[in-house]
Parts: structure tokens; sequence; C-alpha cells
């Protein structure tokens, strides 16, 4: 283990209410700290390779976090299908969502919670390896709003056929 444990973080977060946005990259919390962050207005969340996280810690404090508009996930791992189902399900009113890299427990089918985010207007799918045409059809039908979709990489075996004339692929 390296760096603040959750519970020096927790009690560091509890005495930063102002707190907007949240980085604990290459950590290995478990996500326990995320309950000091339900009094702050945290917008902004980035948990990139943090693959000690427990589903079950960080669901809870997501749901604490009501004005939490970006999530990054990016290479996270212990990430299974369930866990994306649960999360997605968590923070139905996110704008953007980053999961990019490496994922080895995720499959295709793991990523249609995505297309739940009917406010996603940004998504970075860089280098996700289980992106397929089924996921970027579920993901253009249902998101409506969505603007920018990064699909480098990996997620190269698809046609693409959007149903909006106003996303940009990178």
């Amino acid at each position: 283990s390296y760096g603040a444990s959750d519970k020096d973080l927790q009690f560091f977060f509890k005495k930063c209410p102002n707190l907007e946005s949240v980085s604990l990259s290459h950590h290995s919390l478990t996500g326990k700290c995320f309950h000091g962050l339900s009094q702050a207005p945290v917008s902004q969340l980035i948990l990139d390779e943090c693959n000690n996280i427990r589903t079950k810690h960080l669901v809870s404090g997501l749901r604490a976090l009501k004005q939490l508009k970006d999530l990054s996930l990016n290479s996270c791992s212990n990430l299974t299908g369930s866990d994306v189902t649960v999360i997605m399900t968590t923070v139905p009113k996110l704008n953007s969502l980053s999961m990019t890299n490496y994922f080895p427990l995720l499959s295709s089918t793991s990523l249609l919670p995505l297309s739940s985010l009917h406010d996603l207007v940004t998504l970075n799918l860089q280098f996700n390896h289980a992106v397929n045409d089924s996921v970027i059809e579920a993901i253009t039908k249902n998101c409506k709003k969505l603007e920018d979709i990064n699909l480098t990489g990996e997620c190269k075996n698809f046609l693409l056929h959007f149903s909006s004339p106003s996303i940009k692929i990178k």
C-alpha cells in the first residue's frame, strides 16, 4: 500500500467541504474514503488506475455525490460487467465518462449500460477493447445529447452508423 489511507482521505475530505474536483489516480484506496465527500459539491471524480476500489464503497460514495457530472475510471482493471451496470445505474446524470485502456474483465455486453446515460455529452472509450458495433449502436441510439466520442485504438472493428450528425468522432 502506498499514499494516504482511506481513513486519512475520509478525514481530509470532511475538512474540505468545498471540493468540486477530486483526482485519486494510481491510488490503492478501497473507496471507503468517499463517505467523506458527502457534503462537498464534487462534480468531477477521477479514479484512473485505482485497482483496489471495491464496488460497494464506490457506489455508496457515488450515491452521495449528487452534483457529479464527470467520472473517469480509466484502466480500473478490476471492474467487472456487473460493476459497470451498478455504477451506471448510480450516476444516471453524468455528462462526461471516460473508460479508456485496460479492462480485462469487461466484454462488449459489459459496456451496454453506458447507453442508459441519457445526459452524456462526452464519452472517451479510447483503447477499450470491449467496444464493438452493438455498444456503439446502443450508445448512439440512446445518448441523444452525445457530442464528443473518442474511439481511438483497439475499438476499430465496427461500422459507424450514428443517429446524430452533431457527434464528433476522435
